[in-house]
């Protein structure tokens, strides 16, 4: 697969913090300059420069939220590209992106997976990871030097695909971790897939059931410190509320359960050419916690398939705190049928309530064979 940088030409192209993947093959190059940007290579060697032969997918990335410059990434590590055996891997960077010293793996020889990080208020980063054997389950790993050493927490619950997000608002719930998983994959807690930590990881909420059980979701949590889910139930959507999720002295409960029209049906796993062996991407829920005029509106995208396009991104929003939702937009700006895939898509909302979406696109590629990283806010 190879990656290269393009902004969509509906918007003007300020500088957005994103992270994916580049095919350097064995090149020494660990940098990528197109006309809107640079793209700078995270897993390098101790001289910056790319190491032959490895592989690396699946990264999550984090910032201080006091110091932007402090950043740290996790993601699969596979030593070679013929290898199934994936380790949690790890770089940070102290200059806000533009270098990077490879950080190594959580711990050596330890089959590990699907890697979300985040930070807290105070700016300590989290590292939640996956353990497959004996069961799904996931840990929990924590840094207070900016992703330069991580240091095990304990057990977080958990299971495959798992999610997380950190309270950072003013509300009671200031320092509490919620997390989500999939019920897909062998796990511990059958069906109950979300949870909520009020000590910082070091013990967890005997886990709750989510209204549809829905898989491969993502979190985020609003103003006032209420909690919101994504995620997809037999090729649908459904978003979750809880409201409660704050008073830590009572288990969360969830008040509102609506179903999201994103204009198409969820992606089914391993039946594209792009993505034979996983997904096109995750359902994306995020709010605004600006101070401005869209301060709480709820934003939801994920690629879907729709009638005239394999796979496009899909955005939708809600000005009432998830109660209606917005008629979707395509965010992709090509011709309305392509025959490209447009997947991957991801979604995040600026301190200043702009809304950031990126995706990969093979709109160039008659093939198919190869993606470009669009940004549209």
């Amino acid at each position: 697969m190879r990656i290269v940088s393009r902004a969509t030409q509906c918007v003007a192209r300020p500088l957005v913090l994103a992270v994916t993947l580049l095919g350097f093959a064995n090149s020494l190059l660990a940098a990528v300059s197109t006309p809107f940007g640079v793209s700078y290579q995270v897993n390098v060697n101790g001289s910056g420069q790319n190491i032959p032969g490895d592989a690396a997918n699946e990264p999550s990335l984090c910032l201080d939220p006091n110091n932007p410059n402090r950043i740290a990434i996790g993601w699969r590590q596979f030593d070679t590209t013929n290898s199934n055996f994936r380790q949690a891997g790890w770089g940070y960077s102290t200059d806000g992106g533009a270098n990077w010293t490879l950080g190594g793996v959580l711990e050596t020889n330890v089959f590990r997976s699907d890697p979300v990080l985040a930070a807290d208020a105070a700016g300590q980063f989290y590292y939640l990871s996956l353990k497959i054997s004996p069961v799904y389950a996931c840990d929990l790993w924590k840094s207070t030097n900016g992703g330069m050493n991580w240091q095990l927490i304990g057990p977080a619950q958990g299971g495959d695909k798992a999610w997380m997000v950190i309270d950072r608002t003013t509300s009671p719930g200031r320092g509490n971790i919620y997390e989500d998983w999939d019920p897909a994959q062998p796990n511990t807690y059958s069906n109950r897939l979300f949870s909520r930590s009020v000590d910082l990881g070091a013990t967890w909420l005997d886990p709750l059931a989510i209204p549809h059980t829905p898989e491969w979701g993502t979190l985020d949590v609003g103003p006032k410190g209420e909690v919101y889910l994504l995620g997809r139930t037999a090729g649908q959507f459904w978003m979750n509320r809880s409201l409660n999720v704050t008073n830590n002295a009572a288990a969360p409960s969830f008040d509102l359960t609506v179903l999201v029209n994103l204009g198409g049906s969820y992606p089914g796993i391993a039946t594209s050419p792009i993505n034979p062996e996983g997904l096109l991407g995750q359902p994306w829920i995020a709010v605004d916690k600006s101070s401005g005029p869209t301060r709480g509106n709820v934003y939801a995208l994920c690629s879907t398939v729709t009638n005239s396009n394999p796979s496009q991104i899909s955005f939708v929003r809600s000005t009432n705190a998830g109660t209606n939702w917005s008629a979707p937009i395509r965010i992709n700006t090509d011709a309305a049928y392509t025959n490209a895939w447009h997947w991957f898509g991801t979604l995040g909302v600026a301190p200043n309530g702009r809304i950031d979406v990126c995706w990969y696109d093979t709109r160039s590629d008659p093939n198919n064979t190869f993606s470009e990283l669009y940004y549209c806010f």
